[in-house]
C-alpha cells in the first residue's frame, strides 16, 4: 500500500469510528445499526457500491446516491418538525405561567433537543458516506496485528499468557498468538493439598491445606472446634473440675460434661467447666463475666471485679472501674507523674508531659513569637498580622498606600492593609491604594462589585454605599416594605402574600395549605386526618385514628379475639377476648391463643416417676392454658409401712384463675380437687395406703383447668413425693 493512501484511510476510520454509523435499510437503520457497532467501510474500486462490514462479519452493499437521497430526505422532514417546535415554544413563553403551561413548555423543549440531535446525527451519516466515495478506501476484514479483535480472532496486541485459576478445576493455554488465536481450555481437577491455590482437595483439611473450611464431625480439631468425635485433646471430666463421669463431644464439636459427675462444693458448671465463681476472673459472680481492666489487670472477690493493679505509666484517675486505667502519668497533661496534677502553658504556647514531668516553657503556637523576651506573658506577639514585628520579631514594614494602613499577612510585608472606611481596592491594583469610594460608587456600592442594578429582584440605585430600590421583578414583591434586602418575598409560593403582598392564604379544618403558582392551594392533611369525601370545602374532616378509618380512608381495624384500637393511626391490639391471650406476642394476627382447650384425661402427659414414702423428689412444669399430665408413685422402702404421699402445689399468675383436679389410678377413678378463686394457688395432697404385703406404685391424672383468664401469664406446677400431709386418700 502506498504512502499517499495512507492518510486518507487513517482520516476516513477515525471518522466512522467516532459518528459509529453504519449503513442498512433506510436512514433510521443506518443510525441503529451504527450506534450498536463499531464498523469498518470500502468502497469497489468500480462503481458506486458502498460496502458495510460489521464486526459480527455481517456485510451490507448499498448505493451511494440510493442511501444519500433517504437520509437527505430525513433531515428536510426534520427541519420542518424543528421549525415548528420553536414556534410553539415561542407561543407557550408568552402565555401566562401555570402548572399545566409550564409542563408543556418543558416537553416541546425536550422534543426539540431530540430532534436537533437526532438531526446533527443524520448530516454526520451523510458526512461519512460521501468519505468513503472520495476516498475509494479498502479495508480488510481480518488483519492479526492490528489491535483489533476482529470476525474470527479470540484477540489481538492483548492475547492471555496465563490462565486464571477456577476452584479445583485446573486450566491451560491453547492457540496461537501469532494467529490471535488464543484461549484457556479446561486440563483436570487439582488433586494435591496445596495452600493458596483457592481449592480444597478432597482429602484436604485445615491442618494441610490453608483453603480448607473446619469441617465438624471429619474426627479432626480445626478452627474454632474444642473437639471433635474422639479426640477431645487431652480434657477429662477430671481435668474441668468433675469428681467423676467421661466426657464426650457434642455434634457441634463442643465439650458435652452431661455424662460428668457433680462439681465440688462452692464450685459451678460454666461452659463444661468446674469453677468458683468468688474467685475465678473469667467467671466472676457468674458464668462468662470476665474480669478485664483497661491498661491492668482485674481480681475477682467474693464474685464481684475489681482492680488488680495498673501497668506501670498508667493510673485510675476517674476511679471508674468500666474504663480502666485510662490516664497514661507519662504525658497526659492533666495528671502528669500523678493523678490532678496539671500543665499549665503560657499564652500562645504548648504545655507539655513528658515522662511524667510538666514543661510549662514549651515552644510558641505557630505564628506567634515572644518578642519582649518576657515569658510571664508567653508569647505575645502575632508574627502573622503585626506590622512591627511581621514574620519575626523586630521586623517593621514600609509606608502605607494611599487611603489604607501598612499591611503583614501570613508572615510577609506588602500589598494593602486594611483600607479606611468608605474606602476600597476595587481594581486589584495596590499600587494606587483603595482607590473606590464605596460611598459614591454605582458600580461597587457598598461593597466592591456590588452594582446598584444587582439588588435582590429590583432595579436599585446608590446613595451613601446604600442601594434604593426599584420595581421588583415578576413573582416577588417588597412585603416587608424595607428596600435594602429588595424584593425579598417570593409570592409565587408565599402562604402569606401568595400572588401579592398581604394575601394570605386560607386555612381549613385539620390541613396544611400551600401556595403554587400565585394561588392558594390545599396541599395535604395535619397528621391524624384525612379527606375522605374527596372535597377540600371542609378541608380533613375524618380522624385517621377512628377503627373504621384507621390511618387510610375505609381501613377498618378489627384484630381477631381481641379489642382493637387506632390512636397512633395504626391497627393496634387492647386487649384479648375472654378465653384468649396473645401468646406470640404479634398484634397483627390479634389474640391467637385458645387458653380453654379442653383437653382430656386420655391426652395426658406422662411427666415421670417420684418416691412417696422415701426422698425428696420432685417435678416441676409451667405452662399456659388447659392441660393434662400423670405421674407415677412409687413404694421407695419395703420394708416399713408408710403411706405414699404426693404433694401437688398450682401457682397461678394475678388476674387469672386456674382449677387443680386429680384422679387416682385412672382416667375414671376416684378425684379430688382445689377450686380456690382468681390469682389464689391451689394445692391438695394425695395419700395412697400402704398394706405392707406388697409394693406399691399407682398413677395419679393431674388435671390443670382453665376457668378464667385472658392474659397468657404462665402456671406453675409443682409436685413432691413423701411431704405434707393427705388432703385425700385414694382407695
Amino acid at each position: 500500500m502506498k504512502n499517499t493512501f495512507l492518510v486518507p484511510a487513517l482520516f476516513l476510520i477515525s471518522i466512522l469510528m467516532i459518528s459509529s454509523f453504519a449503513v442498512a435499510q433506510g436512514a433510521s437503520d443506518l443510525v441503529s445499526l451504527g450506534e450498536k457497532s463499531n464498523l469498518l467501510c470500502r468502497v469497489k474500486t468500480k462503481g458506486s457500491q458502498l460496502v458495510v462490514i460489521g464486526r459480527n462479519g455481517k456485510v451490507s452493499v448499498k448505493d451511494f446516491v440510493t442511501e444519500q437521497t433517504k437520509i437527505a430526505k430525513s433531515i428536510s422532514s426534520l427541519k420542518k418538525t424543528i421549525s415548528s417546535l420553536k414556534a410553539q415554544i415561542k407561543t407557550i413563553s408568552k402565555q401566562r405561567r401555570t402548572v399545566k403551561s409550564i409542563a408543556q413548555l418543558a416537553s416541546k423543549q425536550s422534543q426539540l433537543a431530540a430532534k436537533n440531535k437526532e438531526s446533527k446525527r443524520l448530516s454526520t451519516l451523510i458526512a461519512s458516506i460521501k468519505a468513503c466515495k472520495a476516498n475509494k478506501i479498502k479495508i480488510p476484514v481480518q488483519v492479526c496485528g492490528n489491535n483489533i479483535v476482529e470476525p474470527g480472532e479470540t484477540c489481538d496486541g492483548n492475547c492471555p499468557t496465563s490462565c486464571p485459576a477456577q476452584g479445583c478445576g485446573m486450566q491451560q493455554l491453547v492457540g496461537s498468538a501469532t494467529t490471535c488465536n488464543v484461549s484457556c481450555a479446561a486440563a483436570g481437577t487439582q488433586t494435591a493439598c496445596l495452600n493458596g491455590d483457592g481449592c480444597c482437595a478432597a482429602g484436604c483439611n485445615t491442618t494441610n491445606d490453608s483453603d480448607c473450611a473446619a469441617v465438624c464431625g471429619n474426627g479432626v480439631r480445626e478452627g474454632s472446634e474444642t473437639c471433635d468425635g474422639l479426640d477431645l485433646a487431652g480434657e477429662s471430666c477430671l481435668s474441668r473440675g468433675f469428681g467423676s463421669g467421661a466426657l464426650s463431644c457434642s455434634t457441634a464439636c463442643l465439650f458435652d460434661s452431661s455424662g460428668c459427675g457433680a462439681c465440688s462444693v462452692g464450685q459451678v458448671e460454666c461452659a463444661g467447666k468446674c469453677v468458683n465463681l468468688s474467685s475465678d476472673s473469667a467467671n466472676c459472680g457468674a458464668c462468662g463475666s470476665q474480669c478485664s481492666v483497661v491498661n491492668g489487670t482485674g481480681v475477682c472477690t467474693n464474685g464481684t471485679c475489681g482492680f488488680g493493679a495498673c501497668q506501670p505509666g498508667w493510673s485510675d484517675c476517674n476511679n471508674n472501674l468500666s474504663d480502666g486505667c485510662e490516664t497514661s502519668l507519662a504525658t497526659s497533661l492533666t495528671s502528669c507523674g500523678l493523678c490532678g496534677r496539671v500543665c499549665s502553658a503560657a499564652a500562645h504556647s504548648s504545655p507539655s508531659c513528658n515522662a511524667g514531668v510538666c514543661n510549662a516553657a514549651a515552644s510558641c503556637d505557630a505564628g506567634w513569637g515572644n518578642c519582649n523576651g518576657n515569658p510571664a506573658d508567653g508569647c505575645e506577639t502575632s508574627l502573622m498580622t503585626s506590622p512591627t514585628s511581621c514574620g519575626s520579631c523586630g521586623t517593621v514594614c514600609g509606608g502605607a498606600l494611599p487611603h489604607a494602613s501598612p499591611r503583614c499577612s501570613a508572615g510577609l510585608c506588602g500589598g494593602l492593609g486594611a483600607c479606611d472606611a468608605g474606602w476600597a481596592d476595587c481594581n486589584g491594583n495596590p499600587a494606587d491604594g483603595c482607590e473606590t469610594s464605596l460611598l459614591t460608587s454605582a458600580t461597587n456600592c457598598g461593597a466592591c462589585g456590588t452594582a446598584c442594578p444587582g439588588l435582590p429582584n429590583a432595579a436599585p440605585s446608590c446613595s451613601g454605599g446604600i442601594c434604593g430600590l426599584g420595581s421588583c421583578q415578576i413573582d416577588w414583591g417588597n412585603c416587608d416594605g424595607t428596600s435594602a434586602n429588595g424584593c425579598e418575598t417570593f409570592v409565587f409560593s408565599s402562604l402569606t402574600n401568595c400572588g401579592a403582598c398581604g394575601n394570605v392564604c386560607p386555612t381549613r379544618p385539620h390541613t396544611i395549605s400551600d401556595c403554587l403558582l400565585n394561588s392558594c392551594v390545599l396541599d395535604s392533611c395535619e397528621s391524624g386526618w384525612l379527606n375522605c369525601n374527596g372535597t377540600t370545602n371542609d378541608g380533613c374532616e375524618t380522624s385517621g385514628t377512628s377503627v373504621s378509618n384507621c390511618g387510610v380512608c375505609g381501613a377498618v381495624c378489627s384484630l381477631p379475639n381481641a379489642v382493637s384500637s387506632c390512636a397512633t393511626g395504626q391497627c393496634a391490639l387492647s386487649s384479648c377476648s375472654f378465653r384468649f391471650c396473645n401468646a406470640d406476642g404479634n398484634a397483627n394476627n390479634g389474640c391467637e391463643a385458645l387458653l380453654d382447650s379442653h383437653r382430656s384425661c386420655a391426652s395426658a402427659v406422662f411427666l415421670g416417676n417420684i418416691r412417696g414414702d422415701t426422698g425428696s423428689d420432685a417435678i416441676t412444669i409451667s405452662g399456659t392454658g388447659d392441660a393434662y399430665f400423670s405421674i407415677r408413685v412409687d413404694e421407695g422402702d419395703g420394708f416399713f409401712v408408710k403411706d405414699l404421699l404426693a404433694d401437688i402445689t398450682l401457682s397461678v399468675a394475678p388476674g387469672t384463675d386456674y382449677d387443680l383436679e386429680v384422679t387416682c389410678s385412672n382416667c375414671g377413678g376416684a378425684a379430688t380437687s382445689s377450686l380456690n378463686g382468681v390469682g389464689v394457688d391451689d394445692h391438695v395432697n394425695v395419700a395412697n395406703v400402704d398394706d405392707f404385703f406388697t409394693v406399691q406404685s399407682s398413677l395419679l391424672f393431674i388435671h390443670v383447668k382453665y376457668f378464667s383468664a385472658n392474659v397468657c401469664a404462665p402456671w406453675g406446677l409443682v409436685i413432691r413425693g413423701n411431704v405434707g400431709s393427705p388432703t385425700f386418700t385414694c382407695g
